[in-house]
């Protein structure tokens, strides 16, 4: 029996991509079904998706896994009539979906890193709604044993590699659990310092590459991603990590670390 829904919203599901590619996707969905919650989309958020970098490739991956599509009426409504920026189209279609639920008894997870959630206003109307951000739902998935340490890390890495959870950046959305001091991390920063010092002519070469350029490198970070996981499975976290850490040093697009399209800017316009 359904507990409710897992809805996922447009620019936590792009920073994920690039943090883990459809790997960690799988993982926050495995999180979702053992909570007895369906993950969704909205169509508002479907939309979004469409516009936004690594469309094709997450709503592919989400086709595939059946994801539901939930309608949001009034919302779609609303920016079809204009009286909606469509800044805050998805997040308030997800609040029209939880009020849905809320009538019907059930509660609606909302995975968002957006700052729309933090307002205690918009909030205090919204009964039934449980934000909940990326650090925090990657550590759900560790401490729920859906990831081990070390696969915690390696995705950690992926996140903090993206301006946005950069250590420094935001204390709101740098909030991974900091697991055995003992254990190195891979660290993400110095593979920034090490991409952005490197060649002229690799830079160049990036730039003369263009949307071809792209795609090899969306193919080298998933692969990278997958390489890194495998070593993981094998007990060489050590090789997973470093695996990651020279993907970010060799791309040419101003990506790094764990994921892809790193550098590219968040799939929506929306304030995280």
């Amino acid at each position: 029996m359904s507990s409710g829904y897992f809805l996922a919203d447009t620019n936590s599901l792009v920073y994920a991509y690039r943090a883990g590619g459809p790997e960690l996707l799988d993982e926050y969905i495995n999180v979702a079904d053992g909570q007895q919650r369906e993950f969704a989309i909205t169509r508002t958020i479907e939309r979004e998706i469409e516009k936004g970098p690594l469309g094709e490739e997450i709503l592919h991956h989400l086709t595939e896994r059946g994801i539901t599509i939930l309608s949001a009426p009034e919302t779609e409504q609303r920016l079809r009539a204009g009286s909606l920026s469509t800044k805050s189209a998805g997040e308030v279609s997800m609040l029209e979906v939880a009020a849905q639920e809320h009538a019907a008894g059930r509660g609606t997870r909302i995975w968002s890193d957006d700052k729309y959630f933090d307002s205690q206003q918009i909030m205090r109307k919204a009964p039934g709604a449980e934000p909940i951000t990326s650090a925090g739902l990657l550590n759900e998935a560790y401490e729920q044993e859906y990831i081990d340490a070390a696969n915690h890390r390696i995705y950690r890495a992926g996140y903090e590699a993206q301006a946005d959870f950069s250590p420094g950046h935001s204390a709101r959305l740098n909030t991974f659990l900091t697991l055995d001091p003992s254990v190195p991390e891979p660290d993400a920063q110095a593979a920034i310092a090490q991409e952005r010092t490197g060649s002229l002519g690799m830079r160049r070469a990036g730039a003369a590459l263009g949307i071809a350029g792209l795609a090899l490198e969306v193919y080298d970070g998933v692969e990278s991603v997958r390489t890194a996981q495998r070593l993981q499975g094998e007990g060489n976290a050590t090789a997973a990590e470093s695996e990651l850490i020279h993907f970010g040093a060799r791309s040419v697009g101003g990506w790094t670390g764990a994921g892809i399209g790193i550098g590219m800017p968040a799939a929506t316009a929306s304030s995280v």
